[in-house]
C-alpha cells in the first residue's frame, strides 16, 4: 500500500504540478486562475491527509461539502464559491450550514475556516 501511495505522490508532483504551474503562468483570465489554483490544492489535498481525515472524521459530508470544505479551507468567501461552482450565495450558505452542523460547530461565532485548518492540521 506505502508504494502505491508513494508512486501516486510522486506522479502527481512530477507529471502533473510542474504543467499546472505552466498553466497558472500562461495567459489565462481571472477565473481560469482560480480554476487552476483550486485544482493545485485539490491535488495537494489528495495527497494530504486533510481530504482523507474530513471524510473519515465526518462520514457525513456529501462530495459537495467536502469540495465547499476544501474551498472554505482555502479562504474562499460564499461569493466566490458561488461564482467557481456556479450556484447560489444562498446554496452557498445552506452547504455551509450544514457543514457547521455535520462537524459539530454549535456557536456561530466559531469561525468555520478556522476550524477546518484545525481539522487539516490536527
Amino acid at each position: 500500500m506505502q508504494l502505491i501511495e508513494e508512486r501516486v505522490l510522486s506522479n502527481i508532483r512530477e507529471l502533473v504540478m510542474p504543467f499546472l504551474e505552466k498553466l497558472k503562468s500562461s495567459a489565462i483570465d481571472t477565473k481560469q486562475k482560480s480554476y487552476a489554483n483550486i485544482v493545485e490544492s485539490n491535488l495537494e489535498d489528495i495527497i494530504s491527509p486533510f481530504s482523507h481525515r474530513l471524510s473519515v472524521k465526518h462520514l457525513k459530508l456529501t462530495p459537495a461539502e467536502i469540495q465547499i470544505s476544501n474551498l472554505i479551507k482555502q479562504g474562499k468567501t460564499t461569493k466566490e464559491i458561488a461564482n467557481l461552482l456556479n450556484l447560489s450565495d444562498r446554496t452557498i450558505e445552506t452547504h455551509r450550514k450544514n457543514i457547521r452542523r455535520k462537524i459539530g460547530i454549535r456557536n456561530k461565532s466559531e469561525n468555520l475556516r478556522t476550524h477546518l485548518m484545525n481539522i487539516y492540521n490536527g
